[in-house]
């Protein structure tokens, strides 16, 4: 593909989705009134990790100018779920969500929690303050240290160390906001199948409630669909009922990001196992496109690759 080194670097983030044998990278322009995609880079075709890290070094140095690099981690090492606090819980919020993340860790992965870096978004620093203020989700993540160290490493060793470094969970549901305004409504899962591994989401009205990894790979998924869409349906019971801590939780619907999205029976069989409406999803369904930006591939039938490289560019600079 081209890039459009006219756009001024300062407004860009480049995404930088890298898998076991494809590194996607999506460059979106912030500076007008929507984001606007300027890149869209698919770089395959190697195998090995010395391989991986010489296109990821080639991908990095195609870069227009400077943009913001923004990468991710995924897979079993990284969870996410969304911890309440209620008012009048003793103690600071930082405090009270590392606990129940030690606790999540130990019990549904365990695992030692001294293996693990915590991040928390606190939407409201003030509510462990106030005893009359209602409870107030927080979105926890939890990833293992070697792996968030093993991918810097990767980076700074293909000469640039990302200025974010982000999961592929909450990068995917970025893109399932974007691309899906109407999964606001109800719950509804977004899986992305890999060639090494696949991660659900749970999104209930919108927000992101939790992340697990499931085993089924794409290439098992390609081989025999109807086998493993069966085999997917009963770890996705299993994984809903652990982010609802009950009862596995009832989708309305489905979307499937990954090269495997793109096999019709796959997701037919999905839907049929699971009783759910199951599509494809493309990132890039409202995406504005520069006008000059060409690409060296079909993009319509590779977008759903895409998710968690677009959603990684649309954080803002």
């Amino acid at each position: 593909m081209r890039w459009l080194p006219a756009r001024t670097p300062e407004s860009t983030s480049a995404g930088i989705d890298v898998g076991g044998d494809r590194i996607r990278t999506v460059v979106v322009d912030h500076a007008g009134d929507e984001p606007e995609v300027v890149g869209v880079r698919l770089h395959d075709g190697f195998e090995g990790d010395e391989a991986r890290g010489s296109a990821l070094a080639e991908t990095l140095k195609s870069l227009p100018g400077k943009p913001r690099l923004v990468a991710a981690v995924g897979g079993r090492g990284v969870t996410v779920a969304r911890v309440v606090l209620t008012g009048g819980s003793r103690g600071r919020p930082e405090e009270i969500v590392r606990w129940e993340a030690d606790s999540w860790v130990e019990s549904e992965l365990g695992e030692t929690p001294e293996d693990y870096a915590f991040a928390v978004d606190l939407d409201d620093r003030d509510l462990v303050a106030d005893p009359g203020r209602a409870s107030a989700p927080v979105l926890a993540v939890a990833a293992r240290r070697d792996l968030v160290a093993s991918r810097m490493r990767m980076f700074q060793r293909a000469g640039r160390p990302p200025e974010v470094m982000d999961t592929e969970a909450t990068a995917l549901h970025n893109a399932l906001m974007f691309a899906a305004p109407s999964a606001v409504r109800g719950t509804c899962l977004l899986l992305d199948l890999g060639s090494t591994r696949s991660v659900a989401n749970v999104v209930a009205e919108g927000e992101l409630v939790f992340s697990g990894s499931f085993r089924l790979t794409s290439g098992a998924a390609l081989d025999d669909p109807e086998e493993s869409a069966g085999m997917a349906a009963d770890q996705l019971d299993t994984l809903t009922a652990r982010s609802s801590g009950s009862d596995a939780l009832e989708p309305g619907r489905i979307f499937v990001t990954g090269g495997v999205s793109r096999d019709v029976t796959f997701i037919s069989a999905l839907s049929e196992s699971l009783l759910v409406e199951c599509e494809a999803l493309n990132p890039f369904r409202r995406a504005r496109f520069a006008p000059e930006l060409t690409c060296d591939f079909d993009l319509d039938s590779q977008a759903p690759q895409f998710g968690i490289a677009l959603g990684l560019a649309l954080r803002g600079v």
